[in-house]
């Protein structure tokens, strides 16, 4: 099998154009890394790319980066946030999001204020997410983190559509500034299923233990979304006391919600909590379950071994990073 990198991108260029033919996986692999002249190249070219080509070709990157983390598709991401397709813009938010590439926050704050299509503007909200993450962790300049809450609030306070305003609260959800702890308190007071699940998504990133009862009753909620945005705000936030309602949710109805459980058990463990996953894992006949319960007694067994330290062996940098690890592996 050709290596990818032997590929001509002249190739690989004639190849995204010629609309007749599906595209093969080499050219997709092809496109990861791309920088200078072929970056160029591609972005000079990029609308020359039929719409719907385009369309396909940017989910396809985003499931292949899911399946390979080595991938980076984040030149390519760049060229489709300019995209005229708002799904093209989408997809390409999302490819991005764990990048922290030059100026990345402010095309995507100017995406959430400016772009034409709610669902762009809810994406980029999210994604600024990690940014405030960033700045919570020292990683960015006090004055960009400061930029970005303060207008990532003026967007939950403003008359935007729902969507983009309860992404923005998300967002905000690892930010220390005390307002943000009021906005989460009345979306979750609120009557409406969709603000409660976002208040408990912005919980589970908080990292305060104020929120531990509210997201214990949400355990128990009859709407299966509140559920899972609750199984996975209790993992989080390490909540001991959610262990036997998260057991009990590995047998819900809603595959989420499931999925939700097993993850935040593994991130919570105590006793009787492997066996529980391993009969679960024993049992199950999906694919995608299964994979996910591996991956979760991983992250299980790597917390407890992390527990058996002494914590004076490790600096508040090294805790930090382990944090990110255990966040990053999270993902579902």
């Amino acid at each position: 099998m050709l290596d990818p990198a032997q590929l001509p991108f002249q190739q690989v260029l004639e190849a995204l154009l010629d609309e007749k033919h599906i595209l093969k996986p080499i050219n997709l692999y092809r496109l990861s890394g791309l920088e200078g002249e072929e970056r160029e190249l591609l972005a000079k070219h990029w609308n020359d790319i039929p719409a719907r080509r385009r369309r396909a070709l940017i989910q396809d990157l985003e499931l292949f980066a899911e399946a390979d983390p080595l991938l980076c598709y984040e030149p390519v991401a760049r060229i489709g946030l300019q995209d005229s397709d708002p799904e093209v813009r989408l997809v390409s938010i999302r490819l991005l999001w764990d990048e922290d590439s030059p100026n990345l926050e402010h095309v995507l704050l100017d995406m959430l204020e400016n772009d034409e299509d709610e669902r762009v503007r809810a994406g980029a909200g999210s994604a600024l997410g990690h940014f405030v993450y960033l700045g919570e962790c020292e990683k960015i300049p006090e004055h960009t983190l400061r930029e970005i809450e303060e207008r990532l609030l003026a967007t939950v306070r403003g008359d935007e559509h729902p969507l983009v305003r309860r992404r923005a609260l998300e967002a905000l959800g690892f930010s220390g500034r005390p307002e943000v702890t009021g906005l989460i308190e009345n979306a979750f007071l609120s009557d409406d299923d969709e603000w409660i699940a976002s208040a408990l998504f912005a919980m589970g990133r908080s990292y305060n233990q104020r929120w531990h009862n509210d997201v214990l009753e949400m355990l128990d909620s009859h709407n299966p979304r509140i559920r899972m945005e609750a199984a996975r705000a209790a993992g989080e936030l390490e909540i001991k006391a959610a262990v036997s309602t998260l057991r009990y949710l590995l047998d819900d109805a809603d595959a989420e919600v499931r999925m939700a459980a097993i993850w935040s058990l593994s991130q919570i463990g105590g006793e009787g909590v492997a066996e529980a996953l391993e009969a679960l894992l024993d049992l199950s006949e999906d694919p995608e379950e299964i994979e996910h319960l591996e991956a979760a007694l991983d992250n299980l067994a790597f917390n407890e071994e992390f527990l058996s330290f002494p914590l004076f062996d490790f600096s508040e940098d090294d805790l930090s990073s382990l944090h990110e690890i255990n966040d990053d592996a999270g993902g579902f």
